[in-house]
């Protein structure tokens, strides 16, 4: 997934992913949250994905726990859908030793 920022190739962007969508699925634009993102991973953006990706927006991670007090998610729930996006190559794992894990998302770094 990509983000874009700047505002001059946005239109750009979105009319070329309308032109790919001929030669099947993998690229779309999504919106999360205040974002557009682009999907060039062939999977399925479900809503469980798309929440996850809204809460770690602010953030570019997302933690177990923070989506068991946002979404109510049960733990099997949570470790599927996390395990999902590691797969996928949408989440990298980082183990900060002093507290749970973080899903980082780099399509949602800040260029900032």
């Amino acid at each position: 997934m990509l983000i874009c920022d700047r505002r001059e190739s946005r239109d750009d962007i979105t009319r070329a992913i309308k032109k790919l969508r001929v030669l099947g699925s993998g690229f779309s634009v999504l919106k999360i949250g205040h974002r557009q993102m682009v999907q060039s991973v062939p999977r399925e953006m479900n809503t469980d994905t798309l929440n996850i990706l809204g809460l770690a927006e602010a953030t570019a991670f997302v933690t177990a726990s923070q989506l068991r007090g946002s979404l109510g998610w049960t733990n099997d729930r949570i470790e599927y859908n996390l395990n999902a996006f590691v797969k996928d190559g949408i989440a990298w794992i980082d183990d900060p030793l002093t507290a749970e894990l973080q899903y980082w998302v780099p399509s949602l770094f800040s260029s900032s």
